[in-house]
């Protein structure tokens, strides 16, 4: 099932009388829009919450409703969730577009629960009043623990930060606690996320499996990535020609204390501490397991082998300028361990045509760059567009590969 469908389930499902309270950061899809407007033309109340920086050119003026309040000035209104009053809750990591909804890998939840829909309405309502970020007052909420069909979920909102709890805190103890597997596909795990990166240390150091899939185009998650190898653990670059988007982490799967942190929330300082977010911790073998294929299914198609994360024949890939904007040439820059003994470069289209094969001179041992005139084979420059670069080193064990999305603009 795709994540917008039980979206639309929910807003059809409401009547007349009922309340849908929407709270997302961006949103641009036209038939999303149509079906809440046509939910106020029932006599649905709704109401929505959209970041400043969208608003605008989102929510405001697609939404026949006047109730939309767009929040946070200075930093994100990054939640993405939808209550239908005293009744269910849908919780995402999608935004409400069409790349969020149809290309890019994200999650979402439909939990019937007065419960939790309670714990999500008084966030929204506290947000209504124009309680954004530093604004909240940070000793007000704690974590709520509700219990849906003999499931125990624990429900977060950032930035609640007090002595004894913030959400990067959290996740950091449950990291901690776990004493079999941790597997995560996170968009945004940033190298200045302290807590949660040495949580996975410590578990990489007492027997724990890490494994991770990160978003290829956020360069702090490959740095993270990069030190996390270091450490050896075992963490990919995604295979998503458009983005890896989801948040989420599934910790001792298929034990009886397996759970999922599932939700709007990257793993970076501003998450925790200005941007306004949520997620769940599902305490269920049988959620776990769910978000355990998923995260296999990241894992399978993502980019570099354990062979290739072992020997670091080749590394840190990257092109600039990227985007490559009204320019006539780039760097195309790579790391090179001593062992390799030949080095192959090729840049592709999104559909996977080969643009141009090249065969450099190098150094290795080294970091290694050549400057690429963007055109192809033929001679002719490139049009603009989404491009991927793959280098491949060579060594006595074999070929190694690392790929780097890039943008040309034309």
């Amino acid at each position: 099932m795709s994540v917008e469908e039980p979206l639309f389930f929910l807003i059809e499902s409401a009547q007349s009388g009922d309340t849908l309270y929407a709270c997302f950061y961006r949103m641009s899809c036209v038939d999303i829009a149509e079906a809440f407007n046509d939910a106020t033309d029932r006599g649905v109340s709704v109401y929505f919450i959209t970041d400043d920086d969208y608003g605008n050119t989102g929510a405001y003026s697609m939404l026949d409703s006047t109730n939309v309040m767009m929040g946070n000035s200075s930093n994100f209104m990054h939640n993405k969730f939808l209550v239908l009053k005293s009744s269910a809750v849908w919780v995402s990591s999608a935004n409400l577009t069409e790349n969020g909804l149809l290309n890019e890998n994200n999650n979402a939840l439909l939990i019937y629960s007065r419960e939790l829909a309670d714990v999500y309405e008084r966030e929204f309502l506290h947000m209504w009043e124009g309680n954004f970020s530093g604004d909240k007052d940070l000793d007000e909420h704690t974590p709520a623990r509700v219990t849906v069909d003999g499931v125990d979920i624990e429900v977060n909102f950032s930035p609640y930060v007090t002595a004894t709890h913030n959400s990067s805190s959290l996740i950091e103890r449950l990291i901690d606690s776990a004493s079999d597997s941790v597997f995560f596909s996170i968009f945004t795990f940033s190298f200045n996320e302290t807590r949660i990166k040495n949580a996975l240390r410590r578990a990489r150091l007492r027997g724990v499996e890490v494994k991770g899939v990160v978003d290829s185009s956020q360069g702090t998650s490959r740095e993270t990535r990069r030190r996390l190898i270091k450490d050896g653990m075992d963490i990919l670059l995604d295979g998503n020609p458009y983005n890896l988007h989801h948040k989420f982490a599934v910790i001792d799967h298929g034990t009886e204390d397996a759970l999922v942190i599932t939700g709007s929330y990257n793993w970076t300082p501003d998450a925790n501490s200005v941007h306004d977010e949520n997620f769940l911790v599902i305490h269920s073998t049988a959620v776990a397991s769910l978000y355990w294929q998923e995260f296999q299914n990241n894992y399978s198609v993502a980019v570099g082998g354990e062979a290739t994360r072992g020997d670091s024949a080749v590394d840190d890939v990257i092109v600039y300028p990227s985007p490559a904007r009204d320019t006539e040439k780039v760097t195309l820059g790579y790391t090179l361990s001593s062992a390799v003994s030949e080095v192959e470069v090729r840049v592709y289209t999104l559909s996977g045509e080969e643009v141009i094969s090249i065969s450099p001179g190098f150094y290795p041992g080294a970091d290694n760059e050549i400057i690429w005139d963007l055109k192809n084979s033929s001679g002719n420059s490139v049009a603009g567009g989404l491009y991927f670069l793959k280098v491949t080193a060579t060594t006595g064990d074999g070929d190694f590969s690392e790929t780097e999305k890039f943008a040309v603009i034309r």
